[in-house]
């Protein structure tokens, strides 16, 4: 646990730098899922860097353009 406590305490850090009020680790995770396949990457491919066992797994979390 002392490792998330720091990686959330960096992200909360790097929010504030960049003015972001909001944002989770989970919605960047959302964000970096939509932009990998919106800019033609291999939604299999995608779904293996997510660590997703579930090709629909993946497809929750795209927000396609």
């Amino acid at each position: 646990k002392p490792n998330e406590v720091v990686v959330h305490i960096s992200l909360k850090a790097a929010r504030k730098a960049a003015g972001i009020a909001r944002g989770t680790l989970h919605s960047l995770r959302h964000t970096f899922i939509s932009r990998a396949a919106n800019n033609g990457t291999a939604i299999h491919l995608v779904s293996k860097w997510a660590g997703h066992s579930d090709l629909a797994t993946t497809l929750k979390y795209l927000h396609v353009n």
